[in-house]
């Protein structure tokens, strides 16, 4: 995990990010098969399962992970758009995007609930989360990529369930790197994982995989190197580009977004267009979902 400075944020100064998720680099899908190692088995399959995803960065790992879990749990993904289907809502008090919706079935229960998340700072978040689920799921099970409790004050009752926080990366952790060989590109915006990553998931997962954010980060010429805007969705959220790598290996891509994000979507295609290296020799295509 490293270290980055966000902007526009006075609640929250500094963000942890893997690159290998996708916004800074190509997705590394060793990470995730790592951590699907972890959660077999520290999990009971025989339970009825909710495996819940916050958006935006849990959203691509909690994805692959319900779809290659060999006991299929039902998956969940919090939104922060406007959503038509029955939600509970709860808030991330220190995000630049703090109104969070989760579409579920308010009638149905569950015996566990495994929620991913790249980092927990207060666990407030969690807190919201978990209490606003309590009715419908007997346990919780969280799995993240580093817990930072410890340096802050613990002021949740989530300071508690130390026995329920499992840690999906620890500093001894070593991950090869991964080849890529295929000439096929897909670019995910946004909330859009689900769609992108069941595309890459029936090409054999060998494609350059790479998410494009809403997360405003500040280019540090360390980790961030190089931060393309492509503009603004339906409700003036401005998306990045961060750290795009050249072209040249790359005769298809396939950009995957939700209506509110089609503008950024039309952006980054015009954008890759012109910085191909062989003009008018790039497949483009977009696919845009109606639901999400």
């Amino acid at each position: 995990m490293y270290k980055i400075l966000r902007e526009g944020n006075p609640k929250r100064t500094y963000a942890h990010v893997l690159p290998e998720l996708g916004k800074l680099a190509p997705l590394n899908t060793h990470y995730l098969q790592h951590w699907l190692a972890i959660i077999e088995s520290n999990i009971n399959p025989q339970l009825s399962t909710i495996l819940i995803g916050l958006a935006e960065s849990s959203l691509l790992p909690a994805t692959w992970l319900a779809q290659h879990l060999h006991f299929k749990p039902k998956l969940c993904l919090s939104t922060r758009y406007s959503h038509q289907q029955t939600c509970i809502h709860f808030k991330e008090p220190h995000s630049h995007g703090p109104n969070h919706s989760l579409p579920i079935n308010t009638q149905q229960y569950y015996q566990q609930a495994i929620i991913i998340e790249d980092e927990i700072t207060t666990g407030q978040t969690l807190y919201n989360l978990i209490q606003a689920l309590k009715p419908q799921v007997e346990q919780f099970i969280i799995f993240t990529l580093a817990d930072f409790r410890q340096s802050h004050t613990q002021s949740t009752s989530l300071a508690k369930l130390t026995d329920t926080v499992k840690l999906l990366l620890k500093p001894e952790t070593t991950i090869k790197t991964m080849t890529i060989k295929s000439r096929q590109a897909i670019y995910s915006i946004g909330e859009c994982l689900p769609p992108a990553l069941h595309y890459y998931h029936s090409i054999d997962e060998q494609s350059y995989f790479r998410h494009i954010t809403r997360s405003p980060w500040q280019v540090d010429q360390n980790i961030i190197k190089t931060k393309i805007h492509l503009g603004q969705d339906t409700e003036n959220i401005h998306h990045y580009f961060y750290n795009p790598d050249a072209l040249n290996n790359l005769d298809k891509i396939d950009i995957f977004c939700y209506p509110p994000t089609l503008a950024i979507a039309n952006q980054l295609e015009h954008w890759l267009q012109t910085h191909y290296p062989r003009p008018n020799q790039l497949i483009t295509h977009i696919h845009c979902y109606e639901a999400f």
